[in-house]
């Protein structure tokens, strides 16, 4: 018996065929708001690919995309959008075809060079909501995307492994009592370990995940560390359900407040940075990273230069 399957034919009937069941949670209406909301994603990997994946599965209609890397073969094992069939594909472009193999009348933009300081305001532009996904060791791009989108009163959101676990950081232009520079309490002209230490500290007031790590695997130098992809998800869950509860006019957590989850320990915190990283105990935690960071990178220089040699 052949079934024919019945493809919607407009944005409506979308809603109706393939979201409705999420009705008795959340209202019509509120899956209308979601089909009307554009989101920025910078950084299409480990956790921005399930943001992407979880907001179109939710019914999000629009989205902007930004990376500039290839999958490989090291990526199946935490990315959303990394398959065999992806590898060597742009992960931006790879991302896209999943969204609109989910949603056919997603809107879904890619930008292919990843964000620069030339195409910032593009990749911006009508935007309600921003993720960051981009690797932790790119800072300083991270920084101008932040501060940029805090001037544009656009909602920006954090959450990245850690460990077993994740947290989940939102700015609020309107609601948050300090901007991402504030709070992270990062400048331009500080050196790039010390941006480094500043937002592993805010990310994880509580870094109860750094027990886990096998510091050996940790490269400063190569840009690389352990993650797994349950807690890519995990953090992916938290930013796609913030984004639904602030579409759904329920209340959520916003800076200076910081939620943390170590499943490995079964904790649940939500911390308050009253004064983010320029709080005197933040303070001492983050030269305390510092110190461990650029141990841990002078360590690596010198095995370097034992191998070059």
């Amino acid at each position: 018996m052949n079934n024919v399957i019945t493809k919607p034919q407009s944005k409506n009937e979308m809603i109706d065929l393939c979201f409705s069941r999420m009705i008795g949670l959340v209202t019509r209406e509120d899956l209308i708001n979601l089909s009307n909301i554009r989101v920025a994603i910078g950084g299409c990997g480990g956790v921005g690919s399930f943001h992407a994946l979880n907001l179109a599965r939710m019914g999000v209609g629009n989205f902007n995309l930004a990376d500039f890397d290839e999958f490989d073969y090291v990526n199946i094992s935490r990315q959303g959008a990394a398959y065999f069939s992806t590898i060597g594909q742009n992960k931006a472009f790879a991302l896209k075809n999943q969204i609109l193999d989910i949603n056919p009348f997603a809107e879904v933009n890619i930008f292919e060079a990843g964000v620069t300081k030339d195409n910032i305001h593009d990749f911006l532009e009508n935007v309600d909501y921003y993720i960051d996904g981009i690797e932790f060791f790119e800072i300083d791009i991270r920084m101008l995307i932040f501060n940029t989108a805090w001037s544009n009163k656009i909602i920006s959101l954090t959450s990245g492994p850690l460990g077993f676990g994740g947290s989940l950081l939102i700015f609020d232009p309107l609601k948050s009592t300090m901007s991402p520079e504030q709070f992270f309490d990062i400048k331009e002209n500080m050196e790039y370990l010390e941006k480094l230490a500043k937002f592993a500290a805010a990310i994880a007031p509580k870094p109860l995940h750094l027990k886990d790590i096998d510091y050996n695997l940790l490269s400063i130098l190569k840009r690389r560390g352990p993650a797994v992809c349950s807690s890519c998800t995990l953090s992916a869950s938290l930013v796609s359900n913030a984004i639904l509860q602030i579409v759904c006019k329920n209340k959520v957590n916003v800076i200076p407040n910081v939620l943390q989850i170590d499943l490995k320990r079964q904790k649940m915190l939500l911390i308050k940075l009253r004064y983010g990283n320029r709080g005197l105990f933040q303070k001492l935690i983050c030269k305390i990273i510092l110190k461990k960071f650029k141990q841990k990178y002078q360590l690596e220089i010198l095995e370097e230069a034992k191998h070059g040699a």
